[in-house]
């Protein structure tokens, strides 16, 4: 076998060992190469590792310290304007394998990280986008001379990195998120092959040293009940979960990040609620997100003012934020933000400072902690609820948790955990998704997949809490109801003046929002007509409130819309003039009258 010490230099001599050869410069791999060329076959193995280590070193890996030799060659003055940007794109494109750098909606961006932290997506900026110009090409200028022609090298022209930002390629891979498990996808394919997913725009990054979760390709009873177990009576074991709904809408919560990419649509606000601090709202947001974040989640607050709270979520939106966490909600929840943005597949805004659009994908996880929440109409019909109720004064003080440090257990577990998760979806799957009976209005997708997963891993009651969590959260459902409730006992069917319902609302201290800081019974009177207007067809306990204008003023009435369900009068009222029942009379009627 030849003697790896022994090597040929560039003018064909033996410099007698390495070292010699290193200083007649030779690399050492030049070096071992050669020695295996001239080794027998046995050293075929080594020499194939060595190709693939080769092959390996592609850029990003080495782009900040290519050598020159191996990047194409641009020269910019004998090119037109776009023919050079057309030729920095094409160095970009061919250095982007494996892929680092994408289109994401219609913004440039990388997939960042460093050491063990969290990737990230950074949008690019002028600076970076010449940086990565002047890595992935060598920029020469041509000069005329009385000897020729002489190539000096220069940077990438100042205008390109504006212009590519401006038109990114169509080229570019597009990239929706960084995940950090193991997600099915449309049509149930299972991603775990870390890198880019070019199909569903993901980007896979597990965390250094992370194991791959055993998950059955064709899942047995015994390996569901055994997951379902894991999960139930061993993990969420110690919270108070008030009912079976809550318990099982917790397991969707955290099953929810693994098959966001099997449903098109949006989901919902999930509303973690207690009676009392200190029951584990937020520790529960917490750990349920963890296996599929591989962290703790961030919490964020929502933004008092509009403007505050739309700046909020288009940052995190932009940022390719997964879960969207608000802790510790306070006061009555009514945003439009907030609600526009939990049935939107899309979300556009524009930045701060600019008034350029931007667009950025919302799949994200959407939750919320508070106690007793309450939410507005438009906030609790998208949102679903998990309630804890330790039932004790000072629940703070229970000392009974099986699991003391939760969160380091479930940081510890997190293999364990997200193939017990991604098991009870493999089942579902090789049983051909079966859709979920259960609805919910604007989220179809999430409710189908999500309820269906359910029923199939045995978890019962998905969405069976909804009535309940409507009547105890949404505090202006209650007050208008009530209030319907007292003008129908003064005024039955007949048609009423703004002023007199303005008077029943301040008599039995409702609507104070709408009536707010009016003093006068004409600014009172304003306030609550333009407040029916807007509620104008709306049905509450049978009754429909409705217009009946004169030529003078605006009258409001209520009409029976369903008989049984609609209350008895409380004060009896004469026949208004000309009256007829818009529906056929019924015991009820006649009593009232």
């Amino acid at each position: 076998m030849a003697d790896p010490r022994e090597h040929k230099g560039g003018d064909g001599k033996k410099p007698g060992d390495l070292s010699d050869a290193v200083k007649m410069g030779a690399s050492a791999a030049d070096i071992i190469k050669e020695f295996l060329n001239e080794a027998p076959s046995d050293a075929a193995a080594i020499r194939a590792q060595l190709d693939a280590e080769e092959a390996a070193k592609k850029p990003p890996y080495d782009r900040a310290t290519a050598l020159p030799g191996a990047l194409p060659t641009i020269r910019v003055n004998r090119l037109k304007p776009l023919e050079v940007v057309a030729r920095g794109w094409d160095a970009l494109l061919a250095s982007n394998d494996p892929e680092w750098i994408f289109r994401r909606q219609d913004q440039v961006v990388t997939v960042s990280a460093s050491g063990d932290e969290t990737p990230r997506i950074v949008s690019a900026g002028p600076a970076a986008i010449h940086g990565y110009l002047l890595r992935t090409a060598n920029w020469l200028r041509v000069r005329d001379g009385k000897d020729g022609e002489t190539e000096i090298p220069c940077e990438p022209l100042r205008f390109m990195a504006m212009d590519m930002l401006s038109i990114p390629s169509e080229k570019l891979p597009r990239l929706d998120s960084i995940i950090r498990a193991p997600v099915f996808v449309e049509g149930g394919r299972l991603i775990r092959t870390p890198g880019y997913d070019e199909a569903s725009r993901l980007y896979y990054a597990p965390p250094r040293g992370f194991v791959e979760p055993d998950v059955p390709e064709v899942p047995t009873d015994r390996d569901v009940a055994a997951a379902r177990g894991l999960l139930l009576d061993r993990w969420l074991v110690d919270f108070p979960f008030e009912a079976d709904a809550d318990r099982t809408h917790a397991i969707a919560l955290m099953l929810l990040p693994l098959v966001r990419r099997m449903f098109r649509g949006p989901a919902p606000l999930h509303v973690i609620e207690a009676a009392e601090r200190g029951t584990g709202k937020s520790l529960l947001a917490r750990v349920l997100m963890a296996p599929s974040q591989n962290a703790l989640p961030e919490p964020s607050t929502l933004g008092k003012e509009p403007e505050e709270t739309r700046k909020k979520i288009t940052s995190l939106l932009l940022a390719g934020r997964q879960v969207i966490f608000f802790d510790n909600l306070s006061g009555p929840v009514d945003s439009a933000e907030l609600a526009a943005v939990l049935t939107s597949e899309t979300w556009e805004d524009r930045l701060l400072g600019s008034s350029v659009p931007v667009t950025a994908p919302n799949r994200a996880t959407w939750i919320a902690t508070g106690n007793n929440a309450e939410l507005s109409t438009d906030i609790a019909r998208r949102s679903i609820r998990v309630r804890l109720n330790r039932k004790m004064e000072r629940p703070w003080e229970w000392q009974g948790a099986r699991i003391k440090d939760l969160e380091g257990w479930t940081l510890g577990h997190r293999r364990d955990l997200l193939g017990a998760a991604l098991t009870l979806v493999q089942s579902w799957c090789v049983a051909g998704q079966p859709a979920s009976t259960a609805h919910l209005g604007s989220f179809e997708g999430w409710a189908r997949t999500l309820g269906g997963i359910m029923a199939h891993a045995g978890m019962p009651d998905f969405l069976a809490n909804l009535s309940a969590m409507y009547e105890q959260a949404d505090t202006s459902l209650r007050e208008w109801r009530t209030f319907v409730l007292r003008w129908w006992d003064e005024h039955g069917e007949n048609p009423v003046a703004a002023g007199q319902l303005a008077t029943i609302a301040d008599n039995n201290g409702l609507l104070g929002s709408v009536l707010g800081m009016a003093t006068t019974d004409r600014a009172r009177a304003v306030r609550i007509g333009k407040a029916l207007n807007r509620q104008r067809d709306r049905v509450l306990s049978g009754l429909k409130i409705t217009t009946a204008n004169s030529d003078h003023q605006s009258m409001y009435r209520l009409e029976i819309v369903d008989a049984t369900i609609a209350p008895p009068r409380k004060l009896a009222l004469p026949r208004p003039s000309g009256w007829s029942s818009p529906l056929p009379p019924t015991p009820r009627d006649e009593d009232r009258w």
